[in-house]
């Protein structure tokens, strides 16, 4: 079977390196991925999926797009769409249909996007529910959450829903932490320094001034605690969070590193990750973390508190809490997993979850199959 799957670009995110990591586990013999990238840019990533073997096409957005992506479905000729572009694959799948492409699946990997709450985005957002109620074949969220944010409470009824949890490879991951002294210097952290790490692009959802803010009152209970941000920014983001850094005179213990390819890796040096995000899908820096043997402070959002049902050493914390509850609340954690061999305990658990790359793999050829099947008989 041949599926095409749609990104905007294959940048460095959650979305996309859950994907590879899918990739590296399906059995080649039954599928043939390929991708398509909505820019004209493919992405940082697109070569990492090249090298797997998949073909990576652009159809950049605008008057032509139609057309563009038309030809290339008639092109390709791929037995299911595979679209992870939020209510923007209503119209993908519009257009699939038309082609007569038979399995079309709509995967929400977020909850709602704030501009959808305006008249013009609720607008958008029930025409795009039409078209991918009338075209889809198949309907994915990435957590129970993001179904229930986007297709309603009672998504639960349309046999075509489904949940498939992101799945982590965790071969990538050391919980042994054998690299934790030498990543510490590289970040300019001392060996007995309480390391905090937040791993994420600089985005509002990824609520950084509040990050700061938290880590600066962890900062007057625990002295010797470093904060480390890895993550892609050059934007406004980062300069208002770089300004509440210097009004709150922290920048000596706080460190920026940019978008890095050695996230498991610097994952060794971490004592805890923080995560005081407005807004996930399923955030696979958590699972990257807890894959690592490294606890986690996050906010208690519907989609958290599914990962946390499954990985005891997850924590939420309502966002409404002042930052001293969150400072305190992180102490608590990093205490409770400081004893030797709770790195290892941690990240034991993802294997008897649902959040295993094998188990997620398994389940999304059965969706493409499903998908393919349902399609033919409409």
């Amino acid at each position: 079977m041949r599926i095409l799957h749609v990104f905007g670009t294959l940048a460095r995110g959650g979305a996309e390196l859950r994907t590879i990591d899918v990739m590296r586990h399906l059995d080649r013999s039954r599928f043939e991925l390929e991708f398509c990238c909505l820019g004209e840019d493919p992405g940082t990533l697109a070569p990492d999926v090249e090298a797997l073997g998949a073909r990576v096409h652009t159809c950049p957005p605008g008057l032509f797009l139609a057309r563009r992506f038309s030809r290339l479905l008639r092109e390709r000729q791929p037995d299911v769409l595979h679209s992870h572009v939020h209510f923007f694959s209503a119209y993908l799948l519009r257009l699939a249909a038309k082609v007569g492409i038979p399995g079309r699946i709509a995967h929400f990997r977020t909850t709602i996007d704030p501009r959808d709450r305006t008249l013009q985005g609720s607008l958008r957002r029930l025409v795009a529910r039409r078209w991918i109620d009338r075209h889809a074949t198949l309907i994915l969220g990435v957590s129970a959450a993001s179904l229930t944010a986007n297709w309603g409470e009672d998504w639960s009824k349309d046999p075509r829903c489904r949940v498939v949890y992101n799945g982590i490879d965790a071969s990538r991951f050391d919980p042994a932490a054998a690299n934790r002294a030498e990543v510490r210097r590289e970040l300019g952290f001392s060996a007995d320094a309480l390391v905090v790490f937040h791993v994420g692009r600089f985005d509002p959802q990824k609520n950084h001034r509040r990050l700061v803010d938290i880590f600066g009152a962890l900062l007057r209970r625990v002295p010797a605690a470093r904060l480390a941000m890895i993550g892609r920014g050059g934007n406004g983001v980062e300069s208002a969070t770089r300004a509440r850094i210097l009004e709150l005179g922290i920048e000596r213990e706080v460190v920026l590193t940019g978008e890095r390819e050695d996230v498991p890796r610097l994952l060794d040096a971490a004592d805890i990750l923080l995560l005081p995000s407005v807004r996930e899908g399923l955030p696979g820096v958590i699972l990257e973390a807890t894959a690592a043997g490294v606890p986690v402070l996050a906010s208690d959002l519907p989609e958290i508190r599914e990962i946390a049902s499954q990985l005891p050493s997850v924590g939420c914390e309502p966002l409404g809490a002042d930052d001293d509850s969150w400072a305190r609340r992180a102490s608590e954690i990093i205490e409770e997993y400081t004893a030797q061999g709770a790195r290892e305990r941690v990240a034991r658990a993802i294997a008897g979850s649902d959040f295993s790359v094998v188990r997620c793999t398994g389940l999304l050829a059965a969706a493409w199959v499903e998908a393919s099947l349902a399609g033919a008989r409409r």
